[in-house]
């Protein structure tokens, strides 16, 4: 067995950005009274709606067109076909929503002080990280989590997730 040629202990620093990050956005959204940008979103639906001193307000509701039973349907041994026949569905759904989002959100300017993304199967990542929504509001995104649904019962969800006190209007 050969030496290697570094003996020295590597030391790892592993720090723990989830709890304290949740804390101080906990307190940063209460302690505000700004206003806050909520998408919660899968391949099949989004929500938008919008947190300002406490208060939920929806804002839009937009589908797919990937009918439920597929849903189903993509969990079996089928599901590369699954991939290949509704991602583009998917895709062209997150361009769509994307853009609908940045025109209800964009016009808030300075007011928006952030954005909080949930979703389930992966797809808050994917809406976050590539170009569905424009640059300016892909900075004031200051959480990405994952939850289960995607409807109005996914705002709620994520904000407990958050720890972030709300009320519906």
């Amino acid at each position: 067995m050969a030496d290697f040629p570094f003996k020295k202990q590597v030391k790892r620093h592993f720090k723990d950005c989830d709890k304290n990050f949740t804390l101080n956005l906990k307190e940063l959204v209460y302690e505000e009274s700004g206003l806050y940008g909520i998408i919660v979103i899968d391949k099949r639906e989004a929500m938008l709606a919008t947190l300002q001193c406490g208060k939920i307000t929806l804002l839009g509701h937009f589908r797919s067109g990937i009918p439920r039973v597929v849903h189903s349907y993509a969990e079996t041994e089928l599901a590369s076909e699954f991939e290949v026949r509704f991602e583009p569905v998917a895709h062209e759904f997150f361009k769509r929503t994307g853009n609908a989002i940045s025109d209800d959100l964009l016009p808030l300017g300075d007011d928006l002080n952030g954005i909080l993304i949930g979703g389930s199967d992966l797809s808050q990542y994917c809406f976050a990280q590539r170009d569905y929504i424009c640059g300016e509001l892909k900075d004031k995104i200051m959480a990405v989590e994952d939850i289960k649904y995607a409807k109005k019962y996914g705002i709620p969800e994520l904000l407990d997730k958050l720890g972030i006190p709300y009320e519906w209007e």
